[in-house]
């Protein structure tokens, strides 16, 4: 099978079995965003601090360029997933521990991306809770 690479400005062979067990979705700022449930200038900003991988562009070698997109490919989400989990929200808790409320369990980040059925039950004050998770 014949693919161009779009970073690399050429046309690349391989073989379709290999193609099919190595590839990964690709997601938009704008989709990893809907993913994390933050807002895109958030995952741009800790991009431009450092803590987060900037999106790989859609141009020769790979640069996020004005006008052109960019991507997070699957693993990349996994790892802002991760990173966002450890950030505390608002002022520092007495105990140490981490308030974050809104970054999705890695369950729910999976059932988001299309792989895997997640079932929630609803508590008596009103909260739902994943209850149950299976892999596709």
């Amino acid at each position: 099978m014949s693919v161009f690479n779009v970073t690399k400005g050429r046309l690349e062979s391989c073989l379709i079995s290999d193609f099919k067990r190595n590839r990964e979705r690709a997601y938009t700022l704008i989709e990893t965003a809907r993913l994390m449930s933050r807002h895109q200038k958030h995952l741009a900003r800790l991009a431009v601090q450092g803590l987060i991988q900037k999106p790989m562009g859609a141009s020769q070698g790979g640069a996020p360029t004005w006008g052109l997109r960019s991507y997070y490919s699957e693993s990349q989400v996994r790892e802002i997933r991760d990173i966002l989990a450890l950030q505390s929200h608002g002022r520092p808790r007495k105990d140490g521990l981490i308030t974050n409320s809104n970054t999705p369990t890695v369950q729910e980040l999976t059932r988001r991306m299309g792989d895997g059925i997640l079932t929630y039950t609803r508590t008596e004050d009103g909260r739902f809770i994943p209850l149950w998770s299976e892999s596709i």
